[in-house]
C-alpha cells in the first residue's frame, strides 16, 4: 500500500482511539454526576418527609392544647409524648441538612463550613479569610 495511505490509516486509528478516550472519560464524569444526583435526590426527599412528619405532629399537638383549653380531658403524656417525636425529627432533620450541605460542590469556609464563592476571598458568613 502506498505510504500516504498508510499513514491516514494510522491517523484515523490515533483519532479514533482518542475519541473513545474522551468519550470514556465523559461517561465515567456523567456517572459520577448522576451518582451525586441521585444521593442528593435521595436526601432531599427524606428532608420533606421529616417535615410533613413534623408539620402532622404540631397539629396534633396544637389540637390536644386545644381541647384542653377548651376543658376535654387530654392525656399529658400522649402530648410529651408527640413534642418528644417532634425533637427527634427536628434532629435528624438538622443532620440530613448539614449532609445536603456537605454534598454540595465547592469552595468551603474552614472555620464555619459553609458554602462559599470560588471568587471569594473571605466568607460570606463569618468573615474567614479562605
Amino acid at each position: 500500500m502506498d505510504q500516504r495511505v498508510n499513514d491516514v490509516l494510522e491517523r484515523m486509528r490515533q483519532t479514533a482511539a482518542q475519541a473513545a478516550q474522551a468519550m470514556g472519560k465523559a461517561a465515567n464524569a456523567a456517572s459520577k454526576k448522576t451518582n451525586e444526583l441521585v444521593s442528593s435526590t435521595k436526601v432531599n426527599l427524606q428532608i420533606f418527609e421529616l417535615k410533613n412528619d413534623i408539620e402532622a405532629l404540631y397539629k396534633e399537638v396544637g389540637r390536644s392544647v386545644y381541647m384542653a383549653h377548651t376543658g376535654e380531658a387530654v392525656d399529658p403524656q400522649e402530648i410529651d409524648g408527640k413534642i418528644a417525636q417532634i425533637d427527634e425529627k427536628v434532629a435528624r432533620l438538622s443532620c440530613l441538612q448539614e449532609e445536603l450541605e456537605r454534598q454540595r460542590p465547592g469552595k468551603r469556609c474552614p472555620a464555619c463550613g459553609k458554602a462559599c464563592q470560588p471568587e471569594d476571598a473571605f466568607c460570606r458568613f463569618c468573615g474567614q479569610r479562605l
